[in-house]
């Protein structure tokens, strides 16, 4: 064999082996700019600050992410900077159900951070967020107070200000595409529509997959909108039925989650959730504080365990009073039937719905007094509760349902 040939042949040879990577590699990268464009088509990979701007004028809108992380601290912080509420209400996902018509008599402006605070340290660094400007000064801060939050340090945080947007994180994307690939429902009805088209219940503006396939997500308050599904479960069967998974009775009953066994309630917990409202009453903000309520089944529950007696017995009674003594007005935790109404207003055996939401603010309200109350038509809540046609949600307007 020649020189000539042999050089010819090695000279080849990279060639031939990129080629038959671009050959091999080829239905991969069709497969991942495929995944992209989906993502983007649907708005799933939207940075959140893009979203933020989009619902920042929007009249309706719907936002939830389907396949990437919803990042609610990240969401509700850049939502926060930008709507700049004169009503704020914060807490878990317990306080989600309390939606800005809820106080139009008032004339102030309000968003739901809801789910931005899970727990005593998380509440801690939204006073100093205030106290600092990180974020701005409401003039009413509504706080719903989880038991579990008293139980030890609950410092955690579900996603700090800071955390990359994953939107913006190409292994976020990948794992995305796993997801579908191990037989997770593909969103047919979401890259058809499209981002900024309507949701499954009608809502405008949807962004997301969540929104657009399931019609979940956050509205432009805030506050959240469950999947029509559920609505559509309840008018059909007129039952209360817990969709938590477990149903959260059977959290008590067996101790798991957040209802451990013989937990207690620590006092170092209570005061600095004292301490933290305190920093935010000293920037000049009024905070309302409330016990989110429970439902029936699970307060019987919780009564009447031996081995929840010790915490769930603190947090109605003690907890309340210590707020109280520190200028917080506070009343125990309640339930549908302080209202003569049934389980059929809870969407979960801990998630109010907006028209029990209604009846417990407006009773809170009564009690603590102070701007927002006076600001209120208590009456006109508890009219507008009064109106509702379905046990979980206020009158809508007609385009919104």
């Amino acid at each position: 064999m020649s020189r000539s040939s042999i050089s010819s042949s090695e000279a080849d040879s990279p060639w031939r082996f990129l080629a038959r990577v671009a050959v091999c590699g080829a239905p991969f990268l069709a497969l991942a700019l495929g995944l992209e464009s989906v993502l983007w088509r649907t708005g799933e990979s939207w940075p959140v600050a893009r979203v933020a701007a989009l619902q920042r004028n929007a009249s309706e809108s719907l936002f939830a992410r389907g396949v990437l992380s919803q990042q609610l601290g990240l969401y509700k912080h850049a939502r926060l900077r930008d709507v700049r509420a004169e009503i704020v209400v914060v807490g878990s996902s317990r306080v989600m159900q309390i939606p800005a018509r809820l106080f139009e008599t008032t004339g102030m402006t309000l968003f739901n951070a809801g789910g931005m605070i899970q727990g005593v340290g998380d509440l801690e660094r939204y006073a100093a967020d205030i106290a600092v400007g990180r974020l701005p000064s409401p003039r009413v801060v509504i706080l719903g107070v989880d038991p579990w939050w008293l139980f030890g340090d609950r410092a955690r945080t579900i996603s700090a200000p800071t955390s990359e947007d994953v939107a913006l994180n190409g292994a976020a994307h990948v794992v995305a595409l796993r997801r579908w690939m191990y037989g997770r429902e593909f969103p047919f009805r979401a890259i058809r529509v499209g981002a900024l088209g309507p949701g499954p219940s009608g809502t405008r503006g949807a962004i997301g997959i969540g929104a657009l396939q399931y019609g979940t997500g956050f509205r432009v308050d805030g506050s959240r909108q469950y999947p029509p599904a559920y609505y559509d479960e309840l008018r059909r069967t007129g039952r209360y039925r817990d969709r938590e998974d477990p149903p959260v009775i059977e959290r008590i009953r067996s101790f798991r989650g957040q209802f451990v066994r013989n937990a207690g309630i620590r006092g170092e917990a209570v005061d600095r959730l004292i301490a933290a409202c305190a920093r935010i009453r000293n920037a000049g903000v009024e905070v309302i504080v409330y016990l989110p309520p429970f439902a029936d089944e699970c307060r019987v529950a919780l009564d009447t365990s031996t081995g929840h007696a010790a915490w769930w017995g603190t947090y109605q009674r003690d907890v309340p009073v210590a707020l109280s003594r520190a200028g917080f007005p506070c009343r125990a935790s309640e339930s549908p039937r302080d209202y003569d109404l049934d389980d059929r207003w809870m969407f979960d055996g801990f998630h109010p719905g907006e028209v029990l939401n209604a009846y417990v603010l407006a009773r809170s309200l009564a009690f603590t007094g102070g701007l927002l109350s006076d600001q209120t038509d208590l009456e006109a809540v508890r009219a507008l509760a009064g109106r509702a046609t379905l046990q979980v949600t206020l009158p809508f307007p007609k385009r919104e349902r």
